[in-house]
């Protein structure tokens, strides 16, 4: 867990990835809205800069790692 990457739960407790549709549709949703920062479920997990491109590459690096490129 650290704030250079994000990952992507349907389920977190349970370890349960959501799909690459899914990812895709967030990552499109997202596009257009201007932001800097994330806040994650953890009160010390917040990326205060740069969040938009962390996302992206995120949305990358999950879609290669599941196999859909």
């Amino acid at each position: 867990m650290d704030r250079k990457q994000l990952t992507f739960m349907c389920s977190y407790p349970n370890f349960i990835p959501l799909s690459a549709e899914t990812i895709r549709r967030i990552d499109r949703g997202l596009e257009p809205i201007p932001f800097e920062a994330l806040y994650g479920h953890y009160f010390d997990r917040v990326i205060e800069a740069d969040a938009k491109s962390v996302l992206k590459r995120s949305v990358k690096r999950y879609l290669e790692s599941i196999g859909d490129r």
